[in-house]
């Protein structure tokens, strides 16, 4: 009798031990797959054709600003000007000219996959994009003009209302309300940070240059402004944002060559303005500000 009864008390610590370690590999299988769970929804399941990465968690990988940049129309220094945004960790972009398919660009449907537009071209002739170009700004697309794209199209008003100002340089065409522009090559000046606290100039100090100035364009009134200079030689206002329609706006006089492409300062310009046009300025900073 005692003997059976040692049986079964030995056969029901066996059970329990049984019970304690299926216990245990349950809760392990469980916690390896949520883990597993977890990391397969942070790098999404698409090879299952289950879920997609939400946009909120694409924007905080800090993927690059996709921009295209588009030029035509005004000579410059190719190889200096593009090593400036190839140095750009937080960019990627595609170069197109006008005549040579940056037309066809832009469009609602061809210019979707890129965040902002960087214009650095002195392009003359509005035909035949200017209609898609027009409902891309409608739709909301971030956009940067450089130096000379101030120049383009100066017989298109419409022009100097994206931009936020115009300037003629063609001394044989007179442009109601726009004066002939001047420019002057390899001047020494100073620019001064006129708001310091836009998230484009934040924790930025005057500093000195050597660009082209331009002198007796026009500037829209309602455009908020960044940068100034007061040089016999420029305008005072050098730099500026505003909103065109749906689109953040911003234009920088500066940057004709390379001592202004090799100037830090104006690539932190350049940089941080694609980046607030697209929406994509860190530390709390956006696009909102004008």
């Amino acid at each position: 009798m005692k003997r059976k009864i040692n049986e079964q008390d030995a056969l029901r610590r066996a059970r329990l031990v049984l019970v304690m370690l299926f216990t245990g590999v349950c809760l392990i299988t469980l916690s390896h797959v949520a883990h597993v769970s977890a990391a397969l929804n942070l790098e999404s399941v698409v090879s299952f054709g289950q879920s997609r990465i939400p946009d909120s968690l694409k924007k905080s990988r800090s993927e690059k600003v996709r921009i295209l940049v588009v030029t035509g129309g005004h000579d410059f220094e190719e190889s200096s000007f593009f090593q400036m945004f190839e140095e750009m960790k937080a960019i990627s972009y595609t170069h197109l000219r006008f005549k040579q398919g940056a037309e066809e660009m832009l469009t609602l449907d061809a210019a979707r996959d890129y965040d902002a537009i960087v214009f650095y071209d002195m392009n003359q002739n509005r035909e035949p994009h200017w209609k898609g170009w027009l409902a891309l700004l409608e739709k909301g697309k971030g956009t940067v003009f450089l130096h000379h794209a101030l120049g383009s199209y100066p017989d298109w008003d419409e022009y100097g209302r994206i931009v936020g100002g115009r300037a003629s340089f063609n001394y044989k065409r007179v442009i109601e309300g726009v004066p002939h522009a001047t420019f002057k090559h390899d001047v020494a000046f100073h620019v001064k940070i006129a708001d310091k606290s836009h998230p484009i100039t934040n924790g930025l100090k005057d500093f000195d240059i050597l660009d082209e100035t331009y002198n007796r364009f026009v500037v829209n009134p309602d455009v908020h402004v960044l940068l100034t200079a007061e040089h016999p030689t420029s305008g005072k206002i050098i730099g500026w944002t505003h909103r065109y329609k749906n689109s953040p706006i911003v234009y920088l006089q500066l940057g004709h060559g390379p001592t202004a492409y090799e100037n830090k300062n104006f690539r932190t310009l350049v940089e941080r303005s694609i980046k607030w046009a697209a929406g994509r300025l860190s530390d709390g900073q956006n696009n909102n500000q004008e």
